[in-house]
């Protein structure tokens, strides 16, 4: 359970990013985040990079993660890829034998695949953005 300076803090970095920065018109508040384990990571106590993983059945059928963000003054220095990391070993832990699904933004399709990620659909346009829905085996 996110404390209330956690959920600010993560509310106020999703709209940064996604509202303010990629101008996507969406509903944060979307009623998930209370079943999602937040995973966020911090350098001298602000939000660097953040991502929400979705149990089985809350926003696709198969496990999911979504709101992956790293904020705009620490980008191209490897959390991103840090805390995907740390959420691939904490969900063969928590979900072996899993299907992990998630919807991506396009251009960062090479991104996903670095990690063993799949493209399973064609381009379709969510909030404005070309993504592709993507698939991981967790073992």
């Amino acid at each position: 359970m996110l404390s209330p300076r956690q959920l600010y803090e993560v509310i106020r970095a999703r709209e940064t990013v996604f509202a303010t920065e990629q101008k996507i018109n969406y509903v944060d508040c979307d009623g998930t985040d209370p079943s999602c384990l937040h995973l966020m990571g911090h350098i001298d106590g602000e939000l660097v990079a953040y991502l929400r993983v979705c149990p089985p059945g809350t926003v696709y059928e198969e496990l999911s993660f979504g709101r992956v963000l790293t904020a705009p003054a620490y980008r191209g220095q490897g959390y991103g890829r840090a805390l995907i990391d740390k959420a691939l070993i904490l969900l063969t832990e928590a979900y072996p034998g899993h299907m992990l699904k998630i919807s991506a933004q396009s251009y960062l399709i090479g991104f996903y695949q670095s990690f063993g990620f799949s493209v399973k659909s064609k381009p379709y346009i969510e909030e404005g953005i070309e993504h592709v829905k993507m698939r991981l085996q967790i073992i």
